[in-house]
């Protein structure tokens, strides 16, 4: 069966894609569409957008990024240069006034969004007309015959833990009793923890990132301790603050210096 990208072709109309694959665009569609093949500069600098995003999709990337388009909903994050994109010219309606984009796919099914038109000329190597026979196309449109070339590719989203550091589910996992036992001898309770039994990332979002831990303590209760994570910025490799919380237990924080977590008051 054909993968098909659901098309919005006035800018009144309004369509749900109907497949994981699918790619709503509102607008009246050029009728040329084209794939360009990157340079090596040029697939780089996507790489490093792509990058930047999947793990923060607040991330500033034009200062990496020069080529005309920029990661947009389905980004990709399996860390490979793009080889290539399919891209349409777009006229709708964007803020408030007229205006004309590019919207694409690469060979991942990774979508991009250019707000000044078809990608930078420098970035391109060469590029070619949808439809000729030597013209791959990872942009397929619900117009296309049946007989239109597709080298769509179904784009598979990050797992749950893709932005999961390794280095804090390990603290967690070692350290994760001592951040219970001060949680609990702060709220004047009885309780400490035996064991770490499972540590999960929840989310990271900008400078904040949560992470759970399935806890059972010396009395055989199964209670969850929750860890939160801030970061100075959005570009800091290692988090400034974390804030424990445990059931039965009060809400701490602690702040790190010179690489050590120190006890930095409680909520």
């Amino acid at each position: 069966m054909r993968k098909l990208v659901v098309l919005s072709l006035s800018s009144a109309a309004l369509f749900i894609p109907l497949v994981s694959s699918a790619m709503t665009i509102h607008g009246d569609i050029h009728p040329g569409r084209y794939t360009f093949f990157l340079t090596q500069e040029g697939s780089n600098q996507l790489k490093q957008a792509n990058d930047r995003i999947a793990k923060n999709p607040q991330a500033y990337t034009l200062d990496v990024n020069h080529t005309g388009i920029q990661p947009f909903d389905a980004v990709r994050w399996d860390g490979k240069p793009v080889k290539a994109v399919t891209c349409v010219l777009v006229d709708g309606v964007m803020m408030g006034q007229k205006a004309t984009w590019s919207q694409c796919k690469d060979e991942s099914g990774a979508e991009y969004f250019g707000n000044k038109g078809w990608l930078v000329r420098d970035y391109v190597a060469k590029a070619c007309e949808v439809g000729k026979s030597d013209c791959p196309v990872y942009l397929v449109l619900q117009t296309d015959p049946p007989t239109m070339r597709s080298d769509m590719a179904n784009f598979v989203p990050a797992p749950k833990n893709f932005n999961a550091s390794t280095s804090l589910t390990d603290e967690i996992k070692s350290e994760g009793c001592q951040m219970a036992d001060n949680s609990f001898e702060h709220a004047k309770s009885s309780l400490r923890c035996r064991a770490i039994n499972t540590v999960r990332f929840i989310r990271k979002q900008n400078t904040e990132a949560a992470y759970e831990a399935d806890l059972t303590t010396t009395t055989g209760e199964a209670l969850t301790m929750t860890v939160g994570y801030t970061y100075g910025n959005a570009s800091s490799k290692e988090p400034g603050w974390r804030t424990i919380s445990v059931d039965q237990g009060d809400i701490i924080t602690d702040i790190r210096k010179q690489g050590q977590w120190i006890p930095n008051g409680y909520k």
